[in-house]
């Protein structure tokens, strides 16, 4: 989420006053719920929702934005991100990514869920057949790709990061390719 940088020249018109990180916050936010990186959203209208190319408050992983952005409570927001922060340099980079490997018909599946930052993990996929000789690091390749670049599944945390909490939304994501509420590639049907 954080490809897009706020910077102080960003700071104009109704968020002029609003400390950086809020503002990226904002636009962080925006970009979560499928719209552009665009802080001039916010200097035009401050408090600006989802039709206006800003975000919708209620679907927010932050949820007091009312009082910081209508109140100027910058500190709600702050001391939050500041948490989260020590949070996740807390977080050792063996449990950011973790790798599972599922049978499913005639196909092996391998799913790798990784911990983006942000209370975020996002899980990919690579299917081989079992006797196919492939390199078993081509295909966590392949799934890390997937889970950094297009993942099929994308959960908000909100506890600590670790092996078994990556785990569980492995083995939750199988469970639902194996259902059919997730489709993938390379699945026969």
């Amino acid at each position: 989420m954080n490809s897009n940088k706020v910077t102080k020249n960003d700071l104009k018109g109704e968020i002029e006053n609003f400390p950086l990180e809020v503002v990226q916050a904002m636009c962080d936010e925006q970009v979560r719920q499928g719209n552009k990186f665009d802080p001039t959203v916010f200097q035009n209208h401050a408090s600006a929702g989802y039709m206006s190319n800003g975000f919708n408050w209620k679907n927010a992983v932050f949820p007091d934005w009312w009082d910081v952005i209508d109140n100027n409570k910058f500190h709600l927001l702050l001391d939050r991100l500041k948490t989260t922060v020590q949070q996740e340099q807390k977080v050792n980079i063996k449990d950011r990514i973790l790798y599972k490997n599922f049978n499913l018909g005639d196909r092996i599946i391998t799913l790798c869920a990784e911990y983006v930052g942000n209370k975020t993990v996002q899980v990919g996929y690579s299917v081989k057949l079992p006797d196919d000789v492939v390199n078993v690091e081509l295909g966590r390749s392949i799934a890390r790709g997937r889970a950094e670049k297009k993942p099929i599944k994308t959960y908000d945390i909100t506890s600590g990061v670790d092996k078994t909490l990556l785990y569980a939304i492995l083995d939750s994501v199988f469970y639902k390719i194996s259902k059919g509420e997730i489709i993938i590639k390379g699945m026969r049907k």
